[in-house]
């Protein structure tokens, strides 16, 4: 209507061929929510709301190559903040027997970059604030619950904190405030870490949540400092993510592994993101080299997870219905594992992959890795 009505009152400066031509290419229309021009006399810019960055790429080969004109594309970050945590933190490895029949991985102690001794869990609480998230809930078991009140909900009394040097005490300050922020959770049967992710729900508000594993550490080694959940945080966009590393086929059996499209700016070289077209638990090596392969990977190289996600809200009712088809089975005690309904969300409603620059630590793994996680974070000690 806009062309009838004013093109013939001032053709010289609306007619614009070259815009109509993008505009109206029937092609792009499944990939972009809308479109509009800018500018005038042919040479003024289209721009076109692509529906995600798979999209956005479509469009720009598209462009390119029928029309042969140059695309710039424009991202703008995610406009949602992850205001909550959940902490599964009930696991007990035999590999740690007996350490771990008295305290979880996720009481095992670290010594911080700052040099205070802390629990595993304390760091990972620390990173969910610092990224903006309001609210921690961590799934304890029954029997350990008195220990991590101790840890966030009772101070020291009055004669102990006297006898901390000054900056203990002002940090004994400090896990009183973090403790207004984190909420625990019991999980009375060990059923696996969709079951523990379930028991959560009730705490959580109707929106995305960033998942965090008790049993494991994020060390970044991004040039600005970021820390690993910061970094992930900062590529949510509104669709699931799950963090990811590279991994050798030696070890991807140990872990949930990830396939897919990567995704690029076309302005960046250093491609970190993918569209993902699988999520595979522990596959083989014959498996991950027939389905897993990804380009720009050196051979023998796969994406793994990380142990960091931030999950959409619609999670729990294909949880659900995992316990569920469980109980009907006879089958109510089996584990409910999170990565093929983490498959299932990606199918019904996407999944983003980030290659995180991080390391991750397993400390409910063996003796060994445990030892592994305490000389890394001790040689990153700076004292005061």
């Amino acid at each position: 209507a806009f062309d009838r009505a004013l093109i013939p009152q001032c053709p010289s400066q609306l007619t614009a061929p070259n815009l109509h031509r993008v505009i109206q290419f029937e092609p792009l229309r499944q990939h972009v929510w809308g479109a509009k021009g800018i500018g005038s006399q042919g040479d003024g810019c289209a721009q076109l709301l692509c529906k995600s960055q798979t999209d956005m790429e479509n469009v720009i080969a598209m462009i390119e190559k029928e029309f042969g004109m140059a695309c710039l594309p424009l991202q703008i970050g995610s406009t949602r903040q992850v205001n909550q945590a959940v902490i599964p933190a009930a696991s007990f490895p035999q590999t740690l027997f007996p350490a771990s029949k008295a305290l979880p991985p996720a009481l095992f102690p670290i010594l911080d970059a700052d040099g205070i001794m802390k629990p595993a869990v304390l760091l990972l609480v620390e990173q969910a604030l610092a990224a903006g998230v309001q609210k921690v809930l961590i799934v304890v078991a029954e029997q350990q619950k008195g220990a991590f009140e101790e840890i966030f909900y009772h101070p020291l009394d009055v004669r102990a904190l006297h006898r901390l040097p000054p900056r203990m005490r002002e940090y004994a300050n400090q896990i009183s405030e973090i403790g207004v922020h984190v909420k625990l959770v019991v999980q009375r049967e060990q059923r696996g870490l969709g079951h523990a992710v379930l028991e959560a729900q009730s705490e959580l508000t109707a929106e995305p949540f960033l998942l965090m594993l008790g049993d494991h550490l994020y060390k970044t080694t991004h040039t600005d400092g970021s820390s690993c959940v910061q970094q992930l945080v900062a590529a949510f966009n509104g669709t699931s993510v799950m963090a990811l590393r590279e991994t050798s086929e030696t070890e991807i059996y140990h872990f949930g592994c990830a396939t897919g499209r990567w995704e690029s700016s076309r302005a960046d070289s250093t491609v970190t993101s993918i569209a993902i077209t699988s999520v595979v638990e522990k596959p083989t090596i014959e498996y991950a080299r027939a389905n897993l392969a990804m380009p720009r990977l050196e051979p023998g190289q796969y994406l793994t997870a990380f142990g960091l996600y931030i999950i959409s809200d619609a999670i729990f009712s294909m949880l659900q219905e995992v316990e569920e088809l469980q109980k009907r089975s006879f089958h109510a005690t089996d584990p409910v594992q999170l990565t093929p309904v983490l498959d299932q969300l990606r199918q019904e409603h996407g999944l983003q992959g980030v290659v995180l620059q991080g390391d991750r630590y397993d400390i409910g793994g063996d003796p060994h890795s445990y030892l592994d996680t305490l000389n890394a974070f001790a040689g990153s000690r700076h004292d005061d």
